[in-house]
């Protein structure tokens, strides 16, 4: 035979004229009876020689069984059954007088013709399998980073919520004005040292720096307004220092985060 995919169609006319079965089945008994495969597939003879003929696709079902639902050990039972039924059918038409060289060469490549479409058919669950299991982490790790930047946003709303919060209390308040006390004096003392200094360099030059004099005085001005308003809220809050220049920080930032431990 020329073709190889002529050998299992010859075989049912082989085995129907040796087997003495109306062609109308074609098969001897046996060659029809189902067995049970892993994962729920259902084996016979005639369904081995059926795939062969008929498999194209993995989109296709087999065995009773989607291909892309076959177990992973079904392929090789498939192979073993077929070369199981290839024993049988040689040993029919060597009972029956018929195994001569033209009909054991059309029973062994209808055989191999059937493994051949079986490790395709492997091949390409398997690789179709692969896609879909990378598509499936791919998914599974798409909705983990979601989950996760979902909880850290939910972690942040809350932390924001929270500080805000606490920046409304008595206690952060007070913070907050001591702190803008004793910022306020040392603003103003730092230009009160500038316009000492900026004197010391007209004495010894005798030049004055007029310009130079009048940017220190504004910054002087503008940092003795901030000090008088930082001095009014401190003792709105409830601040007990007799002058803004005996202010101490009293108490830490209540809202601050606590540090990592190491």
């Amino acid at each position: 035979m020329k073709h190889s995919h002529w050998a299992p169609i010859a075989l049912v006319l082989l085995l129907a004229a040796c087997a003495n079965q109306p062609q109308a089945t074609g098969k001897p008994n046996w060659a029809t009876i189902e067995q049970a495969g892993p994962g729920g597939a259902r084996i016979s003879c005639v369904a081995l020689e059926d795939f062969g003929n008929r498999y194209t696709t993995v989109d296709q079902s087999a065995f009773g069984v989607p291909l892309m639902q076959w177990d992973k050990d079904l392929p090789a039972f498939l192979i073993s059954t077929a070369q199981a039924c290839q024993q049988n059918y040689l040993q029919v038409f060597s009972q029956n007088g018929k195994l001569n060289q033209q009909n054991a060469n059309a029973i062994n490549r209808a055989t191999e013709h059937i493994i051949r479409k079986i490790q395709v058919a492997d091949r390409s669950i398997s690789i179709r399998r692969s896609a879909v299991e990378q598509q499936v982490r791919q998914q599974d790790e798409r909705r983990e980073r979601e989950a996760q930047d979902a909880a850290k946003s939910a972690e942040q709303a809350d932390r924001q919520r929270t500080l805000a919060a606490c920046q409304q209390t008595k206690e952060y308040k007070f913070f907050i004005a001591e702190s803008l006390v004793i910022q306020s004096v040392e603003n103003l003392q730092g230009w009160q040292e500038s316009a000492k200094q900026e004197a010391r360099i007209s004495r010894e030059s005798g030049v004055r720096n007029l310009s130079r004099d009048y940017t220190i005085a504004q910054w002087k001005l503008e940092a003795k307004d901030s000090l008088d308003e930082a001095w009014a809220n401190y003792k709105k809050a409830g601040g007990k220092a007799s002058s803004p220049y005996r202010v101490k920080q009293t108490v830490n930032d209540p809202c601050a985060s606590p540090s990592p431990k190491t």
